[in-house]
């Protein structure tokens, strides 16, 4: 079912309406997944605070956002490519970007990141996938997957800044 979902690559108009929902889904999660962390008793925002050292109200702070989102997605959604590339199975594919997104969680910050990055990261392999890579059209699902990647970030800064942060 989920092989003739990838099937079909999203174009145009579909292409955004992906984009703008997975955003908004990958943006829920993490609100999510954080408060399912607080009711078991794990604190996320205390454990993400001590890695918050970027000024966030500067000119600069949009670019060290695209520079993060497309590194990241380089550097987690490629490997995506080489399996579609070298003729995986979709449930192989998938499997390698569940394992791909635990890492992605786990190097933003140990073992409750699996769960709040960790699940963003899979929603945006699975865009990634839905948006020219299934399809071997890489470019154009890295630049999908990196556009959302980024504005997914910059709804959590401005969530931030309108709590009274001013680092990230």
């Amino acid at each position: 079912m989920l092989s003739r979902w990838l099937e079909k690559e999203a174009c145009g108009k579909q292409l955004y309406g992906y984009l703008a929902g997975f955003v908004v889904a990958g943006f829920l999660w993490d609100v999510i997944a954080a408060e399912i962390l607080y009711l078991l008793g794990i604190d996320f925002s205390s454990l993400s605070k001590t890695e918050k050292n970027i000024p966030m109200l500067t000119l600069t702070f949009p670019l060290v956002l695209i520079a993060g989102a497309l590194l990241e997605e380089v550097l987690f959604r490629l490997p995506l490519a080489f399996a579609v590339h070298m003729g995986w199975s979709v449930n192989n594919i998938l499997a390698g970007a569940f394992v791909l997104s635990i890492l992605f969680g786990a190097l933003h910050g140990g073992a409750p990141h699996i769960l709040v990055q960790g699940g963003s990261g899979f929603l945006y392999s699975l865009l990634f996938l839905k948006c020219g890579g299934y399809q071997r059209k890489y470019l154009k699902a890295l630049a999908t997957a990196s556009t959302a990647h980024f504005l997914h970030n910059g709804m959590i800064v401005i969530a931030l800044i309108a709590g009274g942060e001013t680092v990230f």
